[in-house]
């Protein structure tokens, strides 16, 4: 599973989960099979300095990174709309280091699903995510 950890200050697994998604000046990405981490590393969110739009813009370049959960304290409205419409799941979180953070995620997973924490949203219609653009235009909501 890849899992997005919006933060303020890059250091790895030990940066905090921040309160903030779309203005939060980085993404902590990890790669984790559930039990262990596979990989991190970290990307700037592209809506961090954006005059308007941060969390579409923020929502953007997860796509492009295949992220299939987010991970922050708070979500606007638009990111959330975007995140359901994409089937990105969530879990508002913050104030914690992203280690024990994705101890909260695999404790939420095994304990039957989700307890109604992480809440996966509805693919789009034509399931674009994202390779090439589809012949249809949901992917234009973005």
């Amino acid at each position: 599973m890849r899992i997005a950890f919006a933060v303020d200050e890059d250091r790895g697994l030990d940066s905090i989960v921040s309160p903030k998604f779309g203005r939060a000046k980085y993404f902590v990405i990890v790669d984790w099979d559930g039990r262990e981490v596979l990989g991190v590393r970290t990307i700037p969110n592209p809506g961090a300095s954006a005059s308007g739009g941060a969390g579409i813009k923020a929502v953007q370049g997860l796509v492009n990174e295949r992220v299939e959960l987010v991970v922050s304290g708070g979500f606007g409205p638009n990111a959330l709309a975007a995140l359901e419409e994409l089937g990105i799941g969530r879990l508002e979180l913050s104030g914690v280091r992203i280690s024990d953070a994705l101890r909260e995620v695999g404790r939420r997973g095994e304990a039957g699903g989700t307890g109604g924490a992480i809440r996966p949203g509805r693919r789009a219609s034509c399931l674009y995510y994202p390779a090439e653009p589809p012949s249809c235009d949901c992917w234009r909501r973005l």
